[in-house]
């Protein structure tokens, strides 16, 4: 069993240990979403059966359109590849 969420803790615990800042504060905040994120994407991994608090906990540290922009960031990548390739093979 796998667990990597203690090392996101681990550094909110440094975080909130300095000068608090509204930034730091925020951050720290943020990283706790992301360590309950990282602690349903383990229960997952560990075979649990799919949960559906891993999708709201993922969703729950990213910006709105984050998986839309990394889809077409993706897309892209493979389209200008496929034209490589289809332009290699034109030849």
């Amino acid at each position: 069993m796998s667990h990597h969420s203690w090392q996101i803790e681990e550094v909110r615990d440094a975080i909130s240990s300095k000068e608090p800042s509204p930034l730091r504060r925020a951050l720290w905040t943020h990283l706790g979403l992301v360590a309950e994120a990282v602690r349903e994407i383990d229960e997952r991994d560990d075979g649990l059966e799919p949960l559906p608090s891993e999708e709201a906990a993922i969703r729950a540290c990213l910006p709105d359109g984050a998986p839309l922009r990394q889809l077409i960031g993706e897309a892209r990548k493979v389209t200008f590849e496929l034209m490589a390739e289809i332009g290699r093979a034109e030849k």
